[in-house]
């Protein structure tokens, strides 16, 4: 998500901000804590060298609907 929001960014000018935390919480229907925690860890992967080859798979991911 936060290279999809971001596509022309240099990954070393990334802002985890760009996707706001309601954004991670709807699409992964995780809670707030969570959704902040996975937003920073994104962006550490990212920082660490995980790149823009794979923005377009990722961006498209939908997690599989809860059992209810």
């Amino acid at each position: 998500m936060l290279l999809a929001a971001q596509p022309s960014t240099p990954t070393d000018r990334l802002d985890h901000e760009a996707v706001p935390l309601a954004t991670v919480m709807e699409r992964l229907n995780i809670g707030q804590s969570t959704a902040s925690e996975i937003r920073q860890e994104a962006l550490a992967l990212l920082l660490a060298g995980y790149g823009h080859q794979n923005a377009t798979a990722d961006a498209s991911y939908e997690p599989a609907p809860a059992d209810g």
